[in-house]
């Protein structure tokens, strides 16, 4: 692994731990091993460092959702296989998505947040392009592309970083049992693919 993999790598983690704000740069220099002039080499800034570390952790679904238009397959099947992907992916790695959410949703830095959401842009544009090429080849009736996959987003998002919140409105407890589990996970891809069937079924 060379050196700007690792000092990824070691950034993950520590920004998992200790949010955006909590893991300082001196701190991810001395668990990576290497000087501050070191990350300001490969990344320029913190800021610049946590969108790398985004735009890695995003194109690995971007791939698979490209992958997936290009096949000659059922728009059902790549429906299915996304609403996999995304939950699959979000909920292994919870903490880290906590976190980018937090900031693009404050918008407490506001450049680094606009960068965000041009990286994530970049995956939602992919969602939007499959739902549309349904709806041309006539296997989902015409709807609102960008709504649709925003009410698939949102729903995955508000029951996976809301933790609190949606332990109660799941389980009834605040403090009941994960929502991380597989068996959840299964249930929330069940759910997603029940209701995208319902919306998008032509009648």
């Amino acid at each position: 692994m060379d050196k700007r993999e690792h000092i990824l790598e070691i950034a993950e983690g520590l920004f998992a731990e200790y949010g955006y704000e909590g893991a300082s740069t001196r701190m991810l220099a001395k668990e990576a091993g290497v000087n501050v002039a070191m990350i300001s080499y490969y990344f320029g800034s913190k800021e610049k460092l946590f969108e790398a570390l985004v735009e890695k952790r995003t194109s690995f679904a971007r791939e698979q959702i490209a992958s997936l238009s290009r096949e000659e397959q059922d728009p059902w099947q790549k429906l299915n296989a996304v609403i996999d992907l995304n939950v699959d992916r979000i909920l292994s790695d919870q903490q880290f998505y906590r976190i980018l959410y937090r900031e693009v949703s404050l918008q407490q830095r506001s450049q680094l947040g606009a960068n965000l959401v041009a990286i994530l842009m970049k995956n939602v544009k992919g969602l939007i392009a499959l739902i549309q090429a349904g709806i041309k080849a006539k296997a989902f009736r015409p709807v609102d592309p960008e709504l649709t996959v925003a009410t698939l987003i949102g729903t995955i998002f508000h029951t996976t970083m809301t933790t609190a919140l949606a332990h109660l409105l799941l389980n009834g407890n605040p403090d009941g049992s994960s929502v991380t589990d597989e068996k959840f996970a299964q249930r929330l891809k069940d759910h997603l693919k029940d209701l995208l069937q319902a919306h998008l079924r032509p009648i």
